[in-house]
């Protein structure tokens, strides 16, 4: 069977008789029945799939969410059509552009406000793993002066290499301001017993957030409980890469966010510590010494660059929440004393 007799077999179930198919990607479809219009989206076949969906759309439900697109039935009532080793589900099509950041961070916020649950941590497992990534860290930097070292005795320095050269002292201060974020994560939880988690979409982009007026979030395949930094870091590191605001675009925003769902202390040293991880930044360094990256020098000194530009915004994010957020309040000093 071809992939157009699929789509129409599976439109089927769902009793709709398409009058125009449109591939939007290789993955998902325009649909025109002649009265409305739907998005067909394929996904292959992953062991959480259903239950990564299930929760999402169970959350929607339960809390009222008005962000999340519905997902139509099909006529034995299934959220999802299975076929070949992939899944398919219809949602409605909705033609507008990307959210501006300060709608997009608004609608995180109520979102994450709205799915928050409380539980409680087991300190002994999250300050180990919080030490154990510190020495991570550590290990990490160590290599990094490795591999700047490696380049400089080149005879003829690669483009790549000089790239990596030139950002030694900026990657320095990541390295810097990042143990010293895990350290103060560490001493900002060692009296909290309470933490907590919400829907999280799992691979925030921009252009996963549509409208001005209504706001809708796609695409929630990855959706998981977990905690907001995750999705916060997602959205702002791919916001760097494919917008690149001015960071008083991004202050302004993320006041919008905190309205919504304010965060603690603890909340965002874990959000700053996510928005300075240098993990995928080493990985192309790494791939290139080992011969182990396939692309072309060039789309590696870029890759490599916007990695670069994620970790400078992290900096800038840095001095951002302690100078807003992490210098007590002239009236919190005076109800200390």
């Amino acid at each position: 069977m071809t992939y157009l007799k699929t789509v129409q077999h599976i439109l089927h179930t769902y009793h709709v008789k398409p009058l125009v198919i449109e591939d939007i990607t290789d993955r998902l479809q325009r649909i025109d029945d002649g009265q409305q219009l739907y998005a067909f989206k394929r996904v292959q076949v992953t062991d959480q799939f259903v239950n990564r969906m299930n929760y999402a759309y169970q959350q929607a439900h339960d809390k009222q969410l008005r962000c999340m697109l519905p997902l139509y039935l099909t006529e034995t009532n299934e959220l999802f059509t299975y076929d070949n080793d992939n899944y398919y589900y219809l949602t409605p099509w909705i033609a507008s552009d990307t959210s501006p950041l300060n709608h997009s961070l608004q609608t995180i916020g109520s979102l994450h406000q709205k799915t928050t649950e409380t539980y409680v941590m087991n300190m002994k497992s999250f300050k180990d793993k919080w030490k154990d990534y510190q020495n991570h860290c550590q290990t990490n930097f160590e290599t990094y002066l490795s591999y700047v070292a490696y380049f400089e005795k080149a005879h003829y320095m690669s483009p790549l290499g000089l790239q990596v050269c030139t950002h030694f002292d900026r990657i320095d201060s990541v390295f810097k301001i990042l143990q010293d974020e895990i350290k103060q994560l560490l001493e900002e939880s060692s009296d909290q017993i309470k933490s907590t988690y919400c829907l999280c979409h799992g691979q925030l982009k921009p252009s996963h957030i549509i409208g001005r007026e209504d706001v809708f979030i796609l695409n929630w395949e990855k959706s998981q409980p977990a905690h907001a930094s995750l999705d916060l870091a997602s959205y702002l590191k791919n916001h760097i890469i494919h917008e690149n605001d001015p960071m008083a675009h991004y202050r302004e925003a993320f006041t919008k966010y905190m309205k919504e769902n304010k965060l603690k202390k603890q909340d965002l040293h874990l959000l700053t510590i996510h928005l300075l991880d240098p993990t995928e930044y080493m990985t192309i360094i790494k791939q290139t010494i080992n011969s182990q990256n396939e692309q072309s020098m060039i789309k590696q000194v870029q890759k490599l660059q916007q990695h670069y530009r994620q970790l400078l915004f992290g900096l800038q994010w840095a001095q951002f929440i302690h100078d807003t957020y992490m210098i007590p309040e002239l009236d919190d000093i005076n109800k200390e004393n």
